[in-house]
């Protein structure tokens, strides 16, 4: 019974429309449902007690309600829907008045078409409407006082109902100018909300790339190499790709920085920095710096052969900055020294196994004069070479 109830009254409703119209559909379908049940009653009344012609008008109001029905609901016109049925509904109260209804109860009846005027249009085309109903009430007035029609309201009762339909009016229109002004202000502070949400939002990426960034080199840090590792780990083992990792050391870094300086010591960082991050070629490739002077690079779908091309340019590319370092016992040059890993991971493998066999590898190519890469695979049998 919930569900028709609900499906009655938000028929002619789209999903998409704001909280308002939502608000005039229900209170349209609403108010055709009420007026449906009753004028169906009022005309089988009337026509039981020979008021036939109020009865073919309360019948002709039921039908004409029906159609507003299905109109809305088959074109979701609210806006046309919902001022045929309040003019519907004021048409007929000022029938009643003229006619003096059943038994006499007509003014009763108005007392509601304020109400509902204002919930459906709001304050100013509410007020316009029931502007021109009050004026056509007191023309009424005005031809029976006079004697022109029938029924008779006298004094008392016409000055008592328009001070009862002006005091119900004010109150109506107070009710409604209070509820849109506390809905306009809530929809002031959901945009209010809704911008400060979009701020955070950008704040926070703002601080999440800062927090994963290395802001002399600008390069990703440790934590965004852990992620990013863990990434392409678990995309090689689905797609059972290779990954390779480079694991760099700039050789003698402490005897540079006590000889030079720190600022000379930042400058050659973020000039070799430059190097590994104009040779990350493809989007995949990741490059970050995880140290003081120690890099680590992740080849994803890259196998051996491919890792040791991308090692032997950085180290050329290095060398080639001809960065001075008179404290290097061989080169008199800053150079870099690369240790490479290669595998094909499967479900349950380390990816910190890969990691400690390339930092094994820039051991040995440490231990075996500097400025090289080694590459060491699985079963760590050692291939070494030098820049060249």
């Amino acid at each position: 019974i919930k569900k028709i109830i609900k499906n009655f009254l938000t028929s002619g409703m789209d999903s998409q429309y704001p909280i308002d119209v939502t608000r005039r559909v229900i209170l349209v379908n609403l108010i055709c449902s009420i007026g449906l049940s009753c004028f169906i009653t009022f005309g089988i009344n009337a026509f039981h007690t020979e008021y036939y012609l109020i009865s073919i008008i309360d019948f002709s109001v039921a039908v004409y309600l029906v159609f507003i029905m299905v109109y809305m609901r088959k074109t979701k016109q609210y806006k046309i829907s919902s001022l045929l049925t309040i003019i519907l509904i004021g048409m007929v109260f000022l029938f009643y008045v003229y006619t003096g209804g059943y038994k006499d109860s007509a003014l009763h009846w108005t007392y509601i078409y304020p109400l509902a005027v204002y919930f459906v249009f709001g304050t100013f085309t509410g007020t316009l409407i029931i502007g021109i109903f009050f004026i056509s009430i007191i023309c009424i007035f005005f031809l029976s006082y006079s004697g022109l029609i029938m029924p008779k309201y006298d004094t008392f009762i016409i000055s008592r109902y328009l001070a009862s339909f002006i005091s119900v009016s004010i109150t109506s229109y107070c009710f409604d100018y209070i509820r849109i002004k506390i809905q306009n202000e809530l929809i002031e502070k959901n945009k209010q909300l809704e911008k400060t949400a979009e701020k955070l939002e950008k704040l926070n990426k703002i601080f999440s790339q800062q927090a994963a960034t290395d802001k002399l080199t600008d390069l990703p840090n440790r934590r965004k190499f852990n992620e990013v590792f863990l990434l392409e780990w678990n995309r090689a083992i689905r797609n059972k790709t290779e990954i390779s990792i480079i694991m760099g050391d700039i050789d003698y870094f402490k005897k540079y920085n006590d000889t030079y300086g720190h600022p000379e010591g930042d400058y050659c960082l973020k000039k070799i920095a430059d190097v590994i991050k104009n040779n990350m070629e493809r989007p995949g490739d990741f490059a970050s710096r995880i140290g003081g002077e120690e890099f680590a690079i992740i080849l994803p779908h890259t196998d051996k052969a491919g890792a040791e091309v991308v090692a032997e340019r950085l180290c050329r590319e290095v060398e080639q900055l001809n960065i001075p370092h008179e404290k290097s016992s061989r080169y008199k040059k800053v150079t870099i020294s690369l240790g490479v890993s290669t595998c094909l991971p499967v479900r349950n493998s380390k990816r910190q196994d890969l990691i400690k066999i390339a930092d094994e590898a820039l051991y040995n190519s440490k231990s075996h004069g500097r400025n090289r890469k080694t590459f060491l695979n699985n079963s760590k049998k050692g291939e070494l070479s030098d820049k060249n």
